[in-house]
């Protein structure tokens, strides 16, 4: 259950069973299907903007470090 929209999200390229999700209360959400099925594992506040958009650098040989998110009003956030 999620108290706010879902507006985005993608899996980890480098870690099976992580996935990333964005909504529209400026919140990013890690879970890890390995670690805990049942909650997320990380969450974090990006903004008040709703969220749009979300991209992981990398591919499945290196990366992964870098997390791409806009929101609604234009920003961009890299989260390492």
């Amino acid at each position: 259950y999620h108290e706010t929209y879902l507006t985005g999200g993608c899996w980890s390229p480098t870690r099976v069973g992580v996935f990333f999700v964005i909504s529209m209360d400026g919140v990013l959400n890690v879970w890890d299907f390995f670690h805990r099925q049942n909650e997320v594992a990380y969450s974090h506040k990006i903004g008040n903007a709703s969220l749009s958009s979300i991209g992981v650098q990398g591919n499945t040989q290196s990366g992964g470090k870098l997390v791409a998110v806009g929101d609604a009003n234009g920003s961009v956030s890299l989260l390492e």
